[in-house]
């Protein structure tokens, strides 16, 4: 019977934290998170105004439409 030992650390693959492909998508996925809360407290905070009271749609004649 072999004793049973700990393999070397070559042998031993690397940490899937320290993969820079999951670090790179780590760091994209909290960039997008922190841009959309960005956006949802700016546009929850943004000011309404005052719509506005003139223009709008109108029929157009046939002439105007020449």
């Amino acid at each position: 019977m072999g004793i049973a030992c700990r393999p070397d650390d070559a042998e031993v693959p690397r940490s899937i934290a320290r993969n820079p492909t999951v670090r790179a998508f780590r760091r994209a996925l909290l960039a997008f998170l922190a841009a959309a809360v960005f956006a949802a407290v700016v546009r929850l905070r943004g000011r309404g105004g005052v719509p506005p009271q003139g223009g709008g749609w109108r029929e157009l004649s046939s002439t105007e439409l020449s």
